[in-house]
């Protein structure tokens, strides 16, 4: 059976990697011990090995916002019981979340189950990389991974569901991790449990998508990004800030969590033109502070402050332009943003972002 479901999902690959080697996730959890990688200097590899179980995740998210309209979409290739991130049960750890915006605002959000289990397809210099869910027909594919000229292309054909597309992305920024850029021994834990590597920043995006009668057609700021956990995210994380945006000739990225007990853990992100002025998980790095009255107070918008190397300071002001998700404890978003740097005034531009509040001690 592991063979059939592995030639099924290969199938779903439609470029292929010559010399490479495949690791095959059947769709069920794992019922022993998990080693969960902390170490690897692909920012891209699958974490969990075996693969995951109940209480263990691994994901990779791409996402795109337009830069004129409310155009967006983001695609998560998720590892994951329910017990171990708080997503909807699909009978098994391996599925696949579509979500974004229209022009007109309105929002759309799909789980859709990959029952056939997932394959990744990697060189053997780490360099390329081809992930496909099986049953939910989606795949993913990365080129160019140890240079600053990274791409990717991820592909949705789910009858069922209704989606179908394409969404490529291009970026010409260096991958990072939370404390610094991709380099052997890097810090890979953005908060105690919880991995986190950014193998693109900030990305040129192209988005061909049908959902339903529906056509989402677009360029703009594009992003990638990978999670993976050792305990359950709600064990690690109280509260959670993550976004990026695009404002002038900056392009960030920023994290300001904590933990249930209270210790504030922060990762950002400032480049400028191509140029990386700042990627440190120092406490001065980047400071978030909410407005509005609802979810972890950013239902509304944020202030987001970056300190720089140089001494000087990013400032942005969000607000929100379009809700994608909105759950108890959970925001999916995009947000108008302005901001300046010293002199640098009306530096304008789009947002992508998200937010957890879970439970937190004073």
């Amino acid at each position: 059976m592991k063979n059939l479901l592995s030639n099924a999902v290969i199938a779903a690959i439609s470029v292929g990697i010559a010399a490479s080697q495949q690791t095959f996730f059947p769709n069920e959890l794992q019922s022993g011990d998990v080693h969960v990688d902390f170490a690897s200097t692909s920012p891209d590899d699958p974490r969990l090995n075996p693969g995951p179980n109940a209480t263990t995740y691994d994901w990779w998210y791409f996402d795109a916002v337009s830069t004129s309209s409310n155009e967006s979409i983001s695609v998560v290739f998720l590892m994951a019981s329910s017990t171990a991130f708080p997503s909807s049960d699909t009978g098994g750890p391996m599925s696949v979340i579509v979500s974004g915006s229209f022009a007109n605002g309105s929002a759309f959000s799909h789980t859709i189950p990959a029952s056939d289990g997932a394959l990744i397809i990697e060189s053997e210099d780490k360099h390329e990389i081809d992930g496909a869910w099986g049953g939910a027909n989606a795949s993913f594919g990365g080129r160019g991974l140890d240079s600053n000229e990274t791409s990717f292309k991820v592909i949705l054909n789910s009858p069922k569901y209704g989606v179908y597309g394409s969404l490529s992305l291009r970026s010409t920024l260096p991958s990072r991790y939370p404390c610094g850029l991709n380099a052997p021994g890097a810090e890979q834990q953005v908060l105690p449990g919880v991995g986190w590597s950014n193998p693109q920043p900030d990305a040129s995006a192209i988005a061909h998508f049908k959902l339903g009668d529906a056509a989402l057609n677009f360029s703009g700021s594009g992003y990638h990004d990978k999670n993976w956990g050792s305990v359950p995210f709600t064990q690690a994380v109280g509260s959670w800030h993550w976004g990026h945006a695009r404002i002038g000739p900056y392009s960030v990225v920023w994290i300001d969590a904590r933990s249930p007990t209270g210790d504030t853990h922060r990762s950002g992100f400032v480049s400028k033109n191509g140029t990386v002025l700042l990627s440190s998980c120092a406490s001065d790095s980047v400071g978030v502070t909410t407005w509005g009255d609802r979810l972890a107070n950013s239902t509304s918008g944020l202030l987001v402050e970056f300190g720089l190397t140089d001494g000087g300071h990013l400032t942005m002001n969000i607000t929100t332009s379009v809700m994608i998700v909105n759950s108890p404890f959970y925001l999916r978003y995009l947000g108008v943003a302005s901001g300046r740097v010293g002199d640098e005034f009306q530096l304008d531009g789009v947002a992508s972002l998200d937010a957890f509040k879970f439970s937190v001690s004073s």
